[in-house]
């Protein structure tokens, strides 16, 4: 099992922006010293209250850290030309690239940008073509319902791993059809990822990867006890007795990879529910991880 690292990129606005992207990039450094395999950069747009730090130039610097390195992209808000071109410098700067990509969900995001969210699929779909084809291609020619092309080169071209994230089965067929890996929403339970893992399988998918938020300190009852704190204060709008996130101490964390890995996760990306325990959360979480 590999194990990758989501420094969050959102921030609170108390700190001037210069200082919390040296915080993130300090975590990432933290999290290659601790063993992690890859850090994730996310992909968010239209931000109120706290600052985000966009994925593209975030990937960038992380490059300099981490020499494997997974960037998301919601394919439906982009030109895809753009996207293979940052992907093609990206890879110039890494071992090993990843795009994590996904139809997104956030209305004000496809507002500000004029694309109807009810053409999210089928945009996400000639996104993905153009994508692959501008990689892979000296030229190409595409006549789409979305996109144009007409000999279009770029250079240079990379050769990332193609992961889809997305929990509907519609979602979930498409990263079996057309990914190299199905990344699984960090609210997905045991039972859910094992059904959604079989719908994976079935329509062609390889690798699987699951996202876990986590809170983990050498303290468990410390760890339990701010979780539930998050959780009650309405933490991602999610139940005040979800079970999803990873909670306790490096034992708990252990055993949780243990199951996971029983249900046929291959990678576990990790991300601190708690800027205030955010290092000891990734430094407790990677040694729960070596005791696999």
């Amino acid at each position: 099992m590999e194990l990758g690292s989501f420094v969050t990129p959102y921030y609170p606005d108390e700190n001037a922006p210069s200082e919390n992207a040296q915080s993130l990039v300090d975590r990432a450094r933290l999290c290659a010293d601790a063993g992690y395999d890859y850090v994730e950069v996310g992909d968010h747009h239209v931000t109120r209250g706290g600052q985000f730090f966009q994925n593209v130039p975030t990937a960038g610097r992380l490059a300099s850290v981490f020499d494997h390195v997974a960037m998301l992209a919601l394919l439906p808000l982009y030109e895809p030309l753009f996207v293979a071109e940052y992907l093609g410098t990206l890879g110039a700067y890494t071992d090993r690239l990843d795009l994590w990509c996904a139809i997104g969900g956030n209305q004000d995001s496809f507002d500000a940008v004029g694309v109807p969210m009810d053409s999210r699929a089928s945009r996400f779909e000639e996104s993905l073509t153009v994508i692959e084809r501008l990689l892979t291609e000296e030229a190409v020619t595409y006549d789409g319902e979305h996109f144009t092309l007409d000999d279009v080169s770029i250079s240079p071209r990379a050769d990332p791993r193609i992961c889809i994230g997305g929990g509907a089965k519609p979602a979930v067929e498409r990263a079996g059809r057309r990914g190299d890996a199905w990344v699984a929403h960090p609210t997905e339970g045991h039972d859910a990822l094992n059904g959604k893992i079989g719908w994976f399988e079935d329509a062609g998918g390889g690798t699987v990867i699951a996202r876990r938020d986590a809170l983990v300190l050498e303290d468990a009852e410390a760890a339990r006890a701010r979780a539930s704190e998050l959780l009650e204060s309405g933490y991602r709008g999610w139940p005040e007795d979800a079970e999803f996130p990873i909670v306790g101490d490096a034992e708990d964390v252990a055993a949780e990879l243990d199951r996971l890995e029983a249900l046929g996760v291959d990678e576990v990306v990790v991300g601190a529910m708690d800027h205030q325990h955010a290092s000891e959360t990734f430094e407790e979480f990677a040694r729960g991880y070596d005791r696999l």
